[in-house]
């Protein structure tokens, strides 16, 4: 088994929310993020054939983006410690984080982020960093995806897109020049820049007081079927989330033309509402992920990779069938706005951070408090569905030549404590692809939350050519398609 090696150059100490995303891994709870993109090859280049030709291909660009992002060159030290440190790695090894697959046809990619998601970061293990490289063959059309995988204490999403967007901007960058970069060893030099600043030293987190007694009677006080008692009740699951429940996350893939694009979060709540009929007495609770950086002043710059990341959650949302589609659209939306555009709002996704502060400072104290939100919670779980749209990104001009972006990737591993369904969505070249991802104990069947997917698709090709749209048209239609079936 690897060991620790403490005697790494110490970074800084790892902040309250890396260390939050970090726990989630050492509690097998959430695994890794992989964002990339489908290339296709432009010019009269050649693919690279083998492992050896993707790393000389590879090395220029990686040894750029290395130097140029210092979270990159990390492994963590003291991992379950109160006070776990980032240490620095002297080299990169690209043969140990770089991997080769192929597939059939694009939508196979699933099952290449299914493989992702199954392998843990093995956070003692010091001699590689806390990401690495999928290259994956799409036999059908020749084309390649380009993915990079992280375990979230060192990216938030956005990072994690700039990241694939310099790859591929470097990668075309130095086939295009009349000088290519001398360097394509497998072994790279890592950087000795410091990390960039992290949310908390940013930005004041601190919980209000009111905030305070308000956690500590709920989280503390209460006994837990007391506090479970006291919530709204909502649906979150077939199958309650378990302790020894093994960690299997499962992906669906979608691709949508921009023409089929159009309020995409309430589409796939209605989806998920419309795949489970029998819980329709149950409200729906529902979180979003919320980017920090452009909320707090100064703005956090784009290119500084690291965590800036909270979440707005929505409970009490109940569906019926006289339930105006457009009407909830619009209701949802406003409490996204609420929690995200309003001083209140955005003081309280910094409080909810802030609270961190407030776990257990003792040996594998935060994994412990992690493990406890089993009972805590509804059927173990925050939420119903939780979505995460990185937006538009990938952008390249008309007449680039060499590597073109086709369409983009970005899925995460199910976090057994968040929520039934995640999504997550991305969108390059007016094509918006969602992955949903769940963890497989949470259906007694994949065809019943494959559905999901399936449903989301119909209802948003329905619903943009409505303007009165109710929940009873959606379940009309659906049944009207299986009769015909």
């Amino acid at each position: 088994m690897s060991q620790e090696n403490n005697e790494l150059p110490l970074v800084r100490l790892v902040a309250n929310l890396e260390r939050y995303m970090l726990a989630q891994g050492n509690a097998d709870i959430y695994y890794n993020v992989v964002i990339g993109t489908r290339l296709q090859l432009q010019s009269n280049l050649r693919w690279p054939q083998d492992k050896g030709q993707w790393i000389a291909l590879l090395s220029p660009a990686l040894s750029w983006l290395v130097q140029q992002r210092p979270a990159l060159s990390v492994v963590i030290g003291e991992h379950l410690s109160a006070h776990p440190t980032f240490r620095r790695l002297p080299h990169i090894d690209l043969n140990k984080i770089i991997r080769l697959d192929s597939i059939q046809h694009p939508e196979d990619i699933a099952k290449v982020m299914e493989a992702e998601h199954a392998q843990s970061f093995n956070i003692a293990h010091h001699e590689v960093p806390l990401w690495r490289i999928i290259v994956v063959h799409v036999k059908q059309d020749d084309t390649y995806y380009l993915l990079y995988n992280f375990q979230h204490s060192i990216s938030d999403g956005r990072s994690g897109m700039m990241f694939s967007e310099l790859l591929v901007e470097r990668l075309n960058h130095e086939i295009n020049s009349p000088t290519p970069a001398a360097t394509n060893l497998a072994i790279i030099p890592t950087s000795n820049e410091p990390l960039p600043p992290s949310l908390e030293q940013r930005t004041d987190c601190r919980p209000s007081i009111t905030t305070l007694i308000k956690e500590l009677s709920m989280h503390h006080l209460l006994p837990e079927h007391l506090k479970r008692m006291l919530e709204s009740k909502y649906w979150a699951g077939d199958i309650d989330a378990l302790v020894k429940t093994s960690h299997e996350t499962l992906v669906s893939y979608l691709a949508l033309t921009q023409e089929e694009t159009k309020t995409i979060s309430l589409f796939m709540s209605d989806a998920s509402n419309r795949a489970n009929p029998s819980t329709t007495k149950d409200k729906l609770s529902i979180s979003t992920a919320v980017a920090l950086r452009n909320m707090i002043s100064p703005p956090i710059d784009k290119y500084d990779q690291g965590v800036y990341v909270s979440e707005a959650v929505t409970k009490d949302i109940r569906v019926e069938l006289q339930t105006s589609f457009w009407g909830l659209s619009h209701m949802y939306g406003a409490s996204v706005i609420q929690a995200t555009q309003t001083t209140k709002g955005r003081k309280s996704l910094l409080e909810h951070l802030g609270l961190l502060e407030y776990l257990p400072k003792t040996q594998g104290g935060w994994e412990e408090y992690m493990v406890s939100q089993f009972k805590e919670l509804q059927h173990g779980r925050e939420t119903t569905v939780s979505f995460s749209n990185l937006g538009k990104a990938w952008d390249q001009p008309q007449d680039e030549v060499g590597f073109k972006v086709l369409d983009p990737v970005f899925s995460q591993s199910a976090c057994t404590t968040s929520s039934a369904f995640t999504f997550s969505a991305a969108t390059a070249n007016n094509t918006l692809v969602v992955t949903n991802t769940w963890q497989k104990s949470t259906f007694a069947t994949r065809e019943k939350a494959d559905k999901v997917l399936v449903e989301m698709r119909r209802i948003m090709l329905e619903a943009a050519a409505k303007e009165d749209y109710t929940f009873y048209d959606s379940l009309a239609s659906s049944s009207a398609i299986t009769t015909c079936l």
